[in-house]
């Protein structure tokens, strides 16, 4: 059985060397997953798939109540740089 992290770089991997499933995982997620992995996902879960580029950052929150006290600053008004650089207090380009 490979590991979460295992599943997922499958399917990075595949969706970088193949046009045609990364169209199909785009499209239809489940349905691609379940073929490249051979794996069942249940129908009560939702999968989406978000094609990145350079200037879409995508944040996925985990749920409510698993949230942390980072993520709840997050979910209260901190802005998403002073997630990704807390150490900068949201700019980038401050010398830590």
């Amino acid at each position: 059985m490979m590991t979460p992290s295992q599943m997922r770089s499958a399917i990075e991997t595949k969706a970088s060397e193949d046009p045609a499933f990364r169209a199909q995982l785009i499209a239809e997620p489940k349905t691609a997953i379940r073929d490249l992995l051979d794996v069942p996902i249940p129908d009560s879960v939702s999968v989406h798939v978000h094609d990145q580029d350079e200037n879409t950052v995508h944040l996925v929150l985990p749920p409510r109540d698993a949230l942390d006290e980072t993520e709840l600053g997050v979910a209260g008004g901190r802005s998403l740089l002073e997630l990704l650089f807390p150490h900068s207090g949201g700019n980038p380009t401050r010398n830590w």
